[in-house]
């Protein structure tokens, strides 16, 4: 037997992952203000393996020069891409 999450579809289910997340941000916006992201957001599942890979990494704290290491390649694909996160998530300058 499937568990549900309270909308009485089975849990895997998209519809009620969906109902789920609504639910969830209809009450946490009240507290914190503001939207916590909307549907037009940067999404993670437009990322390739490689750059999913070095987000990770950037958002634990390494650096190119780290990442380098943990990937084995060169500095210049590791810059390019540091530079498409930050392009495909609108930030205008890297850690200082």
């Amino acid at each position: 037997m499937s568990q549900t999450l309270g909308c009485g579809v089975p849990r895997t289910d998209q519809l009620c992952r969906t109902t789920a997340l609504r639910l969830a941000h209809e009450e946490l916006v009240p507290l914190i203000g503001t939207a916590l992201a909307s549907s037009s957001d940067p999404s993670l599942a437009d990322l390739p393996f490689r750059r999913l890979q070095t987000l990770a990494w950037l958002l634990e704290g390494d650096r190119e020069k780290q990442v380098v290491v943990r990937l084995g390649i060169g500095i210049a694909t590791v810059h390019t891409y540091f530079k498409a996160l930050y392009l495909h998530f609108g930030v205008r300058a890297g850690p200082s």
